[in-house]
């Protein structure tokens, strides 16, 4: 057979110097045909080649894309014909290749000494390209460190040819050679860190991945939880999690405290060489987990993934491949979410710490399933990959690597299956479990239902099948069957993973029966007809597997589809009970309650703040009383809310609440240190005082102030919020911590039409313009008479016309500085009346007349245009 090896001109090639003479055996003479290069010329000549074995080191990387190398600096290398790597080659390895054909001057640009594969070739790795060469390492830099006394050091050997990373004891010697780094006591979950193009060892995977945990567990991924806990509250400050502006009450204070984030991401923005790696086992987690979890050999992190889905957007992990895969995490976010509950009577008092009753904090990843490098797959990982490859036939017994034995594929235990698609999804909870399996103890357990249509029959194997291709057997057209999974304590652990509109394989374990598949129906009375599915409670050895490339299924399966998810703008203005939507989260605050005989707040449940696109937005109430913590519902994330109930508030707002079916996915990761949500819509007031637009309830206005009705400053208590003069107004209160607060309502107008709005804390001083200095001076001189009421249009009102505070504040509602043009956003206060009668006194004559109230509106944003 004839192989012409002709190159492109691109890689025309220099040679180096000369190196000792290859090292060659098994010298075998064989004839080829190669047509005559001569113009005019048709005959074919035949040339020999030899066919040999060789082995030598790569000395330079000529194209990695067109497989040229330079051996020994002196042979050149074509690896044609051979598969894909998965570990691409680089100097300084050593190859021993077997019968490649020896060339002499096949190009003109290349070396006169070629070696050729062909598709009888193989090329083995016997040595790789080591960081460590001769033992000498030319530069240590400490760039992380962690708790328990270990650091991560980049160490770069001679020559600069190879960069690691590796988890080293903080020595006295390490010390003097390592340059000091910047400290990140967060990124305490990298377990081991080795170069970012992967590992290629020959061993089996059991040996690879022990010896790979082995060293991961010398900087753990949950080095010590006390000393986490410690290193995340001390590296916060509480005032710092306060709103700005101050004069916060003790509630408000207290509930700004019960909930904080941090998140610190691990490609920093220039110094791409200091990038901490994650190295762990993805497995499912705790019965009571909703997230996947990273496990090294300390510990197990929980990590809520995600994957690009084919439109090129983020969507939910769904592919149960990745479980028992050795992984390498590239890029990722560490939060720590940190749990306050604490009884803080005053800002001023935040530096003591008898008033805090109770903190916590929770530790996990966030990263996309694009960010991995695989070290090692599972079976059902290569089965996979095999499948994606143009023409990858996946059968139930492989050759090894190194040639000779056969592995076979697949749990050897029998077993039967059912190819099911998931329509919908319940959210885990809380469940008494008395009525469960045997293997069970009762009480509450974590557990879920899911929704399923049965695309085929039962169908008997002799192993495991996993994740490989569809067969005719397992699909029927036209079936329309339905059942119930009940997933409970051990199996609740795939929640994660199963996710509407997928295809699955479910496995029954030990077992040639195919009645455990079918399940139990309801019974009901003669005459009767029933709509009640099918339901199979999931034991705890069964398995599913994620049928990622269903083609035949696309055609046969006629079932219906899940439910459709539906915008945030659509929710408001539908008129549904039970919504399944998606939007994105803007704002997260803890719903706290009070203990009886305990001032402080107990977390009771979660309050999102969640848009979409249009700017319009949603408050969600999640109660996690009797559902596990879900993790992931940071600001910046987008969520998919399946069954929640649409409610509308007495004063016509409508928000959403969990109920015990719910169920929330992160579908896209965000980042919260830079959240932006888009803009509220503009309106005008006179069509926002229409009922037609009653559904929206934030929004941008854009107008010129009228006057100023009322302007209120007042020193309170902030315990009870009473009159605060000396000490508080209260007798049985007897608190001596007080809080300044503000309040303005004037008149808006923007030309379509009136509105009343509402200012306080920071933004009245904004509105006022008055400087730091002023506000400062305010604020003392009603610490006597402890409040003042200014009314600017209606001035016989003011008892004591003499009061210079008084005539000061008059001159500054009027002044050109407060009537100005002012751009804001607003929330409606209340359902505002269609119409009410008033009346109107014009000398000895009353009218009575039906006027519409003004619109009343308070100011969440005072936009500085």
């Amino acid at each position: 057979m004839h192989t012409d090896y002709t190159h492109p001109a691109a890689h025309t090639y220099t040679p180096a110097a000369t190196a000792p003479p290859p090292v060659m055996s098994q010298v075998e003479d064989c004839e080829e045909a190669e047509p005559e290069r001569d113009t005019g010329q048709s005959a074919a000549r035949m040339k020999k080649s030899r066919v040999i074995s060789y082995q030598g080191t790569v000395t330079e990387v000529v194209s990695e894309g067109a497989g040229l190398y330079v051996m020994d600096r002196r042979v050149g290398l074509c690896l044609a014909y051979q598969p894909a790597l998965r570990r691409k080659l680089r100097i300084g390895d050593t190859l021993e290749l077997h019968h490649v054909h020896f060339l002499y001057r096949p190009c003109p640009d290349f070396l006169p000494s070629m070696l050729c594969t062909c598709l009888r070739s193989s090329v083995r790795v016997t040595s790789f390209s080591g960081g460590w060469a001769g033992g000498v390492a030319t530069t240590v830099t400490a760039h992380l460190h962690l708790p328990g006394g270990w650091n991560v050091a980049t160490v770069t050997a001679a020559g600069g040819k190879g960069r690691f990373r590796i988890p080293v004891e903080r020595s006295p010697e390490f010390k003097a050679a390592a340059q000091p780094g910047p400290r990140c006591v967060e990124a305490v979950c990298v377990c081991s860190v080795l170069e970012a193009d992967g590992v290629c060892v020959e061993r089996t995977r059991r040996t690879e991945e022990r010896h790979l945990l082995r060293d991961a567990g010398r900087a753990p991924l949950l080095s010590s939880d006390s000393g986490l806990q410690t290193d995340s509250w001390s590296s916060v400050s509480l005032r710092s999690l306060l709103p700005p502006g101050g004069g916060l009450s003790s509630s408000q204070i207290n509930s700004a405290l019960s909930w904080s984030c941090r998140t610190l991401t691990s490609d920093p923005p220039r110094d791409t060489s200091r990038r901490p790696l994650v190295v762990g086992v993805l497995e499912l987690p705790s019965p009571a987990g909703q997230a996947l979890q990273l496990r090294d050999g300390t510990g197990t992190v929980a990590c809520v993934v995600t994957e690009t889905s084919e439109g090129g957007g983020q969507s939910v992990a769904f592919n149960t491949a990745w479980i028992g895969c050795l992984v390498c995490v590239e890029k990722f976010t560490m939060v720590t979410e940190r749990f306050l509950q604490s009884d803080f009577p005053s800002d001023q008092h935040l530096d003591q710490d008898k008033y805090i009753t109770h903190k916590h904090c929770r530790f996990y990843l966030q990263f996309s399933l694009d960010q991995l490098h695989i070290l090692s797959p599972s079976i059902a990982m290569e089965t996979h990959l095999r499948g994606a490859e143009p023409g990858g036939d996946v059968t139930e017994e492989e050759e090894e690597p190194s040639g000779g034995k056969r592995r076979r594929r697949g749990d050897p235990r029998p077993c039967v299956s059912m190819v099911i698609r998931v329509q919908q999804k319940e959210g885990v909870a809380l469940r008494n479990s008395g009525a469960g399996s045997h293997q069970e103890e009762a009480g509450l357990t974590a557990s879920f239902s899911v929704t399923a249509a049965v695309i085929g029959p039962v169908v008997s194997w002799g192993r495991d099948p996993k994740n490989r291709p569809l067969t005719d057997r397992e699909a029927e057209p036209e079936r329309k069957d339905k059942l119930v999974l009940v997933l409970s304590g051990v199996s609740a652990r795939w929640f994660p993973l199963l996710q509407p509109g997928c295809f699955y394989r479910l496995i029954a374990a030990n077992t040639q029966d195919p009645s455990v598949l079918i399940g139990c129906a309801v019974s009901g009375r003669r005459g009767v007809e029933l709509h009640a599915d099918s339901i199979i409670q999931v034991r705890t050895d069964w398995r599913f597997h994620t049928l990622t490339r269903p083609l035949l299924l696309l055609h046969t399966c006629t079932q219906a589809r899940s439910p459709p998810v539906s915008t945030l703008s659509e929710v408001l203005d539908c008129s549904s009970e039970v919504v399944c939507f998606q939007a994105q989260v803007t704002d997260r605050i803890s719903v706290t309650e009070r203990s009886r005989g305990s001032a402080a707040g107990v977390c009771a449940g979660v309050r999102l703040t969640v848009c979409d696109q249009s700017g319009r937005s949603l408050q969600v109430y999640l109660d996690l009383s009797h559902t596990p913590y879900p993790p992931g519902l940071l600001p910046g994330n987008t969520l998919l809310l399946s069954a929640f109930q649409r409610r509308v508030s007495r004063s016509g707002g409508v928000y959403c609440s969990q109920l015990p079916v719910s169920s929330l996915t992160v579908t896209s990761l965000g980042d919260s240190s830079c959240v932006r949500p888009p803009p509220a819509p503009m309106m005008h007031l006179g069509v926002w005082t229409g009922s037609r637009e009653q559904r929206c309830f934030v929004g941008r206005v854009r107008g010129h102030v009228v006057c100023l009705l009322l302007l209120q400053l007042r020193w309170s208590c902030s315990l009870c919020g009473g009159l605060y003069t000396q000490s508080c107004s209260s007798a049985q209160c007897g608190s001596s911590s007080s809080v300044f607060q503000s309040t303005v309502k004037l008149v808006i107008d923007d030309g379509t039409g009136e509105a009343h709005v509402w200012f306080s804390g920071a933004q009245v001083r904004a509105l006022l313009g008055l400087a730091d200095s002023q506000w400062e001076g305010l604020q003392r001189a009603l610490r006597v008479r402890g409040h003042i009421r200014v009314y600017p249009r209606g001035r016989s009102l003011v008892c004591d016309s003499e009061d210079p505070l008084l005539h000061f504040l008059l001159c500054v509602c009027s002044s050109e500085v407060v009537c100005r043009q002012l751009s804001l956003t607003c929330r409606k206060q209340k359902a505002q009346r269609s119409e009410e009668m008033k009346r109107f006194s014009r000398g000895d004559r009353d009218f009575m007349t039906r006027v519409t109230p003004p619109l009343k509106l308070t100011c969440t944003h005072l936009h500085s245009d």
